[in-house]
């Protein structure tokens, strides 16, 4: 470990986008000695994931009167969250997030508007210009997740220019309180040196969530666990939920906002190109029993219904038809990450999960075949085909009224079956904030010095909101708590 001293200005727990958001910040602003803590290798946790952050018009100008935008997002958040929000939160967020996109693009971030449309709503999103700059989501020096990877590459740069001090593979244990509970007083970290004492009079807990801690999912989310099915995750490992651990062990409350991040389907074990495969609206979606039961056109919003199927598993199905035309029309979605390449890559997927035997991926030459290889009732599998292609040829989908130009009937052998299954692509919400990101007790008093940022905090999570939104808050959280440190130690 890096020779600190026992002392800092300012300690962060965690290393992702709301903890680098914050030390740069912090740094800007006049706050000297600032440490990262980060448990990983790497910094950059859940951020490097992000595909698309919450749009807010042309990047371009960001100069311009924003109140008109600002309304409109605080009203659409808040009628997302059935007006339970913290609307000082949630204010002082959207408030604050064209700055915070600015101060992004200032760092060197290439930023557009683009539309990306989830379950049939169109959003507007920022995500990368499209094939500029060199950053593509397969380049794995940028990671998987293009706008968060990038813009946390930027950050962590900046940190090394600005003298932060970032502690890999060192993880925080104990948030260290005075002797009346009410203030910050350090940290205890665990690292390549074994156990050692932070001073600080500031601390920000930039922990994330916990999708990767499948005793707190259960403990949180008791419901997703009933049945028979697998939760896998898209998470990053490291996401355990120790900034959680920590509030509760010097008595925080939790907010009540908590959301599991339970989306599906995805392919499991994750291949590109059968999961984005999986995800296009012109397949066949069938339960374990052999029936279809959706639209298959809400995509990953499929996760609440995927539950309640048996075994909270369904296939997708395809023929050589359906699967020629994927790869020949990627979607804008599909292009802009990249995934012209995983789809191209679809045959050789299909040839590899399908030697495995294990109900992952089939291919076969009937749908006889095909039914025996993944484990269905093959009557009642035929039957639903047959009745899905008789939907099409009348160009109407009378039983999930799919949009008639993703109605493509399955009759041109090889066919292929590619599994789907839940995912957690992280946990939101846990501890209780105010409007200037100050960490609050069960009475609402903050504890002085104390803040959180990101997933690890409550009051702005929606179960199903505007795309973007996590990443955006995470940088503007961040943004936010490193101003209140530096305001409320007097600069």
């Amino acid at each position: 470990m890096p020779t600190l001293g026992d002392s800092a200005d300012l300690v962060i727990i965690g290393g992702g986008g709301s903890g680098l958001a914050a030390a740069v910040r912090a740094r800007e602003i006049g706050i000297r000695d600032v440490v990262v803590l980060e448990k990983t290798a790497r910094p950059g946790g859940n951020a490097w994931l992000a595909v698309v952050m919450m749009g807010l018009g042309d990047p371009d100008e960001l100069s311009a009167d924003m109140t008109a935008w600002r309304d409109r997002t605080f009203t659409a958040m808040m009628r997302f969250g059935d007006w339970t929000l913290d609307a000082k939160l949630v204010r002082a967020f959207v408030d604050k997030y064209p700055q915070v996109v600015a101060w992004l693009t200032d760092r060197g971030m290439q930023l557009e508007t683009g539309g990306f449309e989830v379950g049939g709503r169109q959003f507007t999103i920022l995500r990368m210009p499209e094939r500029k700059g060199g950053y593509r989501v397969s380049d794995p020096s940028r990671g998987p997740g293009f706008i968060g990877s990038t813009a946390g590459d930027l950050l962590l740069e900046d940190c090394q220019k600005l003298g932060v001090r970032i502690l890999t593979k060192t993880r925080a244990t104990k948030i260290l309180l005075g002797e009346s509970g009410k203030e910050v007083r350090g940290v205890l970290v665990s690292g390549p040196d074994g156990e050692r004492t932070i001073r600080a009079p500031r601390v920000i807990l930039a922990a994330g969530g916990f999708g990767a801690n499948e005793e707190m999912m259960r403990k949180y989310f008791p419901e997703h666990f009933r049945g028979e099915g697998p939760i896998n995750t898209l998470c990053g490992g490291s996401s355990t939920g120790d900034g959680i651990a920590m509030a509760q062990d010097i008595g925080l409350a939790m907010g009540e906002d908590m959301d599991p991040g339970i989306i599906g389907p995805g392919h499991h074990p994750w291949r590109h190109g059968l999961h984005e495969a999986l995800l296009r609206p012109e397949t066949l979606w069938v339960n374990r029993n052999g029936e279809r039961f959706i639209n298959e056109a809400v995509s990953f919003m499929a996760g609440p219904a995927l539950m309640r199927q048996p075994g909270a598993i369904l296939y997708a199905l395809l023929d050589s038809g359906i699967k020629e035309h994927i790869q020949a029309n990627p979607s804008p979605r599909q292009v802009q990450m990249g995934g012209e390449e995983w789809l191209r890559a679809l045959d050789k997927d299909l040839e590899i999960e399908a030697g495995w035997n294990r109900n992952v991926s089939a291919v076969a030459g009937s749908w006889d075949e095909l039914a025996q290889k993944i484990g269905v009732n093959a009557e009642v599998l035929r039957a639903t085909v047959d009745r899905y292609n008789a939907l099409c040829g009348q160009g109407r989908d009378a039983d999930f009224v799919k949009d008639s130009r993703y109605l493509m009937p399955l009759r041109t052998p090889p066919y292929c079956a590619i599994l789907g299954v839940r995912f957690c692509h992280g946990t939101e919400g846990g501890v209780k904030v105010n409007e200037r990101m100050e960490v609050t007790g069960r009475a609402g008093l903050r504890i002085e010095g104390l803040y959180a940022t990101g997933d690890n905090t409550s009051g702005w999570v929606t179960e199903w909101g505007v795309p973007g939104t996590t990443l955006a808050f995470a940088f503007t959280s961040g943004y936010m708590a490193a101003e209140s440190a530096a305001a409320n130690a007097g600069g």
